[in-house]
């Protein structure tokens, strides 16, 4: 999964690929990294990479992340690849009518925070999905009413699958 994460007024493409269990394969900017990643707890994580140990704290919502890297403090946000053109194509339009959500990677849906026939502001958290050992809120994109759900907690989706919708 590609990935474009900003710092600093500084942009990174980042590609992700699971190899195996923990262990990950990821391009930053062209330069390629093995990735052994170990959840330890609530927001920490080992990571060993290209055979250099780092405990890492990260905490995030809605791309926004805080990462502490062996007590460094860094801020970055991330979207993924998918997003930022849709972004590009929307050019910050608000859509009318039905609004499919859609998951942008494989993962586990945690918590549905929503019914059908709930009103919903823009930004407001819909549901929370694990991908990559990490939760992120899916919110939603405009201010409406849930007219469907297509999803159930504890269900495992893969990655452009509809999660519900909005009109």
């Amino acid at each position: 999964m590609g990935y474009i994460a900003f710092h600093k007024d500084k942009e990174y493409k980042i590609d992700v690929k699971e190899v195996e269990g923990n262990k990950y394969l990821v391009e930053l900017n062209g330069k390629k990294l093995e990735v052994d990643l170990v959840h330890s707890e609530h927001s920490l994580y080992s990571l060993i990479i290209n055979g250099k140990s780092y405990e890492v704290n990260l905490t995030g919502r809605n791309g926004e992340c805080s990462i502490h890297i062996n007590g460094i403090h860094y801020s970055i946000n991330v979207i993924n690849e998918k997003k930022k053109a849709k972004i590009r194509r929307s050019s910050l339009e608000q859509a009318e009518g039905k609004q499919e959500i859609k998951s942008s990677m494989p993962g586990k849906v945690i918590k549905v925070l929503v019914k059908e026939g709930d009103e919903v502001n823009e930004g407001q958290g819909l549901l929370i999905l694990e991908a990559m050992k990490m939760e992120n809120e899916i919110t939603s994109p405009k201010k409406g009413k849930v007219i469907s759900i297509e999803v159930k907690e504890g269900e495992t989706i893969e990655g452009d699958v509809k999660l519900l919708t909005i009109e």
